[in-house]
C-alpha cells in the first residue's frame, strides 16, 4: 500500500483477490458469467448474476474476480467447493 504522504498518481496498485477471474456480461435478458476459458459460470454464482442484473445497465461487460467473503475474510476453499458442487439452476431459465 502506498504511504499516506505519497504524491497522488505516483504509485499504482490494486489488491490481489483470492478468487476466480470472470467476465460478467449484462444484456437485455439479464447477466451471465464467463471464465477466461469461455466456460459459463452463471449457474455456479446465481446471486452474483442477480446482483449484476440489478446494478449494471444492459450493454456492459465487467472483467473482475468472483470471491466469497465469509467471517470477515476471503474464503477460497468455499469458492472451490462451489465450483465442485456443480451449477445450480438460475432463476428465469
Amino acid at each position: 500500500m502506498p504511504r499516506g504522504d505519497a504524491p497522488h498518481g505516483a504509485l499504482l496498485f490494486e489488491p490481489k483477490w483470492d478468487g476466480y477471474r470472470c467476465v460478467a456480461v449484462r444484456d437485455e435478458r439479464g447477466a451471465t458469467l464467463w471464465s477466461r476459458q469461455r466456460k459459463e459460470l452463471t449457474g455456479y454464482f446465481p446471486e452474483l448474476c442477480s446482483a449484476v442484473a440489478a446494478a449494471v445497465p444492459p450493454g456492459c461487460v465487467i472483467d473482475g474476480e468472483a470471491v466469497i467473503w465469509s467471517q470477515g475474510r476471503l474464503n477460497f476453499t468455499s469458492l472451490q467447493q462451489r465450483l465442485g458442487a456443480g451449477p445450480k439452476p438460475f432463476p428465469g431459465w
